[in-house]
């Protein structure tokens, strides 16, 4: 978790460019540009709905949400081995 010049929590993680990983993510964002898409996680809302505007950069993505006890869950568990 970091922390942004407002002191918001936020995690910035990368993906690994493979088809398996990135791909389909890749695939899922590009078709979707110019909607609204919601971040849930466990059935709850992390953050959106936020417009697609571009292609998802793989090495530097951003996720926020004024739910700090959501986003922890959130960290924790990319962050856990698998």
């Amino acid at each position: 978790m970091e922390k942004d010049l407002k002191e918001r929590e936020f995690i910035r993680v990368g993906i690994i460019e493979t088809e398996d990983c990135y791909g389909e993510l890749d695939s899922w964002i590009q078709s979707h540009i110019g909607e609204e898409v919601t971040l849930i996680f466990n059935g709850e809302t992390v953050s959106g709905p936020s417009l697609v505007v571009s292609p998802l950069a793989a090495n530097d993505i951003w996720i926020t949400s004024e739910n700090n006890e959501l986003l922890s869950d959130l960290y924790n568990y990319i962050s856990s081995p698998n």
